[in-house]
């Protein structure tokens, strides 16, 4: 509980100015001591007594306690979202059935292909996080994932009131939604039992930043309650996918942003998720559900339009030359499969031909040069350097690889250290040591100093 909390539950309007004037001086005494000290405790006192003055202003700010709370679920509930009705007694879990016909603009709800399915499995594998061999892998095998918190950091305080878990039923007809709803912290280990019982029928987890956010809220929750989960399934997290092949043309990789940028789907009325905080905490006070349903209905979304995000990422990692649109998809997808250099190389050939941004194009050239060099053909990455060096000049790396390539392919010392000195930042990069071993391996061999001019001609790129 925080301090507004805190503070609405046990005082009064009137207190608010007191404690605040009562703070400060906390704050000072807190500065005195930590001068005498210097300890990182007084420092992190010092600043958990600014938190506190801080969140007493704004409190004091935004009106009485009652007034903040109530101005919130009714400006929810004036959206009349359809109140839904629990599927149990208890009132813990939500249903929703998305028909197969069900579109997120012009993404259609549907089952995954056996493509899609063979996509993922490759890309869990190459990341060393599938370990069921060639086991095939069906719709009914997903479990897509995505909670409400009462608050975004991932401390053990935290908790997920709403647990959304999607579904495909019926060879992959339907799209099922259950909603876990905490409806007081003591039904929580409950909760967590019925979510146990999902994650026991899934071979994989899908989720949209549930890698970094999700999963260690519900890891900690596992643990304080002592509710075993199975979270270590193989989980394929669509943001740092989305980020990584869509990240150059999209505003932002928010999942409302890619439904409207990559779908052309604008959801309606929909809550913040920021929101659902203080809405649940509301609905702890009145019992009353009605201020919560934008929040059951922002997290349905959430859920169901990751199923045909799924499809439409991993079809797009998987066959690139394919699906890609730009030069920066090809590039990103060539980095997802740099263990596989063939693709890789047909990925960046083609991205070379499509690029929108020089430095696209400059990393590109760069891995397509690493690449050769990899597989043994040193004459084909010396070309790619000397063609890199002639389009940008103004960077070390095409000066600095071929000053590598004169040095320890073509023994030529004398023409590596003319590269080496042409490079246009001689601070960077390690660049002053290479030259000194340079100058002293020609030393040794009886040659001159090589000195230049400061205005040297680059080498000429070798088209």
């Amino acid at each position: 509980m925080n301090v507004a909390q805190r503070l609405r539950q046990h005082l009064g309007t009137d207190a608010l100015p007191s404690i605040a004037a009562e703070a400060r001086p906390l704050a000072g005494s807190l500065a005195r001591d930590h001068r005498r000290s210097g300890s990182a405790e007084r420092i992190a006192q010092l600043r958990a007594a600014i938190s506190r003055i801080e969140g007493l202003r704004s409190w004091d700010a935004a009106g009485t306690p009652a007034e903040r709370w109530s101005a919130l679920p009714r400006q929810i509930t004036d959206r009349r979202w359809a109140e839904p009705a629990p599927i149990d007694d208890a009132g813990l879990v939500y249903r929703h059935v998305f028909e197969r016909d069900t579109r997120f603009g012009r993404a259609a709800l549907e089952a995954p292909s056996r493509a899609a399915l063979h996509a993922a499995r490759h890309l869990l594998r190459a990341k060393l996080e599938w370990t069921d061999g060639d086991e095939a892998l069906g719709p009914a095998d997903l479990l897509f994932i995505d909670t409400e918190t009462t608050g975004l950091s991932r401390a053990a305080g935290t908790l997920a009131f709403l647990i959304g878990i999607g579904r495909f039923c019926e060879q992959g007809k339907r799209f099922i939604v259950d909603q876990l709803f905490v409806r007081s912290p003591q039904y929580e280990p409950a909760v967590l039992d019925l979510l146990a019982d999902y994650l026991a029928r899934a071979k994989l987890l899908v989720s949209f930043n549930g890698r970094t956010f999700d999963m260690p809220i519900l890891r900690n929750r596992s643990l304080i309650r002592r509710v075993p989960l199975l979270l270590e399934l193989p989980h394929l997290d669509l943001l740092p996918l989305c980020r990584r092949l869509l990240g150059s043309r999209l505003s932002n990789c928010r999942l409302g942003t890619v439904e409207r940028e990559l779908f052309g789907f604008v959801r309606q009325d929909d809550v913040d998720g920021s929101l659902a905080p203080e809405l649940y905490n509301a609905f702890l006070r009145s019992g009353s559900l009605a201020g919560l349903c934008g929040v059951l209905e922002h997290n349905r979304i959430d859920i169901a339009s990751m199923a045909p995000l799924f499809s439409e990422l991993v079809m797009r990692a998987s066959d690139p030359l394919q699906w890609a649109e730009d030069g920066e998809e090809l590039f990103a997808a060539a980095r997802l499969h740099l263990e596989t250099p063939g693709l890789a190389e047909r990925c960046l050939q083609r991205a070379l031909q499509l690029w929108q941004s020089p430095a696209t194009r400059r990393k590109t050239l760069e891995t397509l040069a690493r690449l050769r060099q990899r597989a043994g053909d040193r004459g084909e990455a010396a070309k790619l350097w000397h063609q890199l060096l002639g389009e940008f000049p103004q960077y070390n790396s095409g000066y600095i690889e071929l000053a590598k390539h004169y040095e320890h392919v073509e023994k030529n010392h004398a023409v590596a250290l003319r590269t080496a000195l042409a490079a246009p930042h001689q601070d960077l990069d390690e660049l002053p040591r290479r030259i000194a071993r340079l100058q002293r391996k020609l030393n040794r061999a009886g040659a001159p100093d090589v000195q230049l001019p400061a205005a040297v001609a680059a080498p000429r790129s070798h088209r």
